[in-house]
This record gives C-alpha cells, sequence and structure tokens, in this order.
C-alpha cells in the first residue's frame, strides 16, 4: 500500500440511488471528471458497463470509458492500462470479484489503479 492518493465509495448489495452515483461523480471531479468503468466481474463474455455508464453520465461525468478484458497478457500492457493513468476516478460494477484478480492480479493495470 502506497500514499492515499483519493477516495473510497464502496457500494453494493442492490440498486444505488443517484445520490451515490452524483457523490462519486463529485469525488472524481465532477464535469471535469474522467472515469473508467471496469466490468471485468460482470457475468456473460463480454460484460460491457453500459448500466455504469448510464448511471455515472446522467450523474454529470461527461468523460466515461470502458476498459474490460479477461485476458491478464492484454492487462500487462502499457497500452491498455493507459486510460488509468488519466483517470480521476475508477467504477467497478458488481458481479465475481474473483474475475478481476485472475485478469489483473500483477498487472500493469492493477497497478495504475
Amino acid at each position: 500500500m502506497g500514499p492515499a492518493r483519493g477516495s473510497l465509495v464502496a457500494a453494493g448489495g442492490g440498486a444505488l440511488g443517484p445520490e451515490i452515483w452524483e457523490r462519486f461523480v463529485a469525488l472524481a471531479g465532477g464535469d471535469t471528471s474522467r472515469i473508467v468503468v471496469v466490468p471485468t466481474a460482470g457475468t456473460g463474455p463480454e460484460p460491457s458497463g453500459a448500466r455504469a455508464v448510464a448511471a455515472l453520465e446522467a450523474a454529470g461525468a461527461s468523460r466515461v470509458v470502458v476498459l474490460h478484458t479477461r485476458d491478464a497478457g492484454v492487462a500487462d500492457t502499457d497500452s491498455f492500462a493507459a486510460p488509468l493513468r488519466s483517470a480521476t476516478g475508477v467504477w467497478f460494477p458488481g458481479g465475481r470479484q474473483w474475475r478481476l484478480v485472475e485478469a489483473y492480479a500483477g498487472t500493469r493495470t492493477l497497478a495504475e489503479v
């Protein structure tokens, strides 16, 4: 663990009200935020993170990108991890959290988070 680099919003266990999304966007910089959604824990072969993107945009985020792979080799490349370098917020939607470990443990992507 390094020095604190921001805020943590832990939410889960069901539907999230708009106040959660609005607070997250505010903590990430409001209308100048740069948010990365990582839907890798989701179900299905290619989780999209579309619901999270829509909720973040409705809460005022204007720059939201999705970053997803289940291939640790891809996750360990500089080009894949690049969006995280300028991110002011990272959102992990729910799902099977072990998928995050399988895809990102020990990679450049995890180092950027």
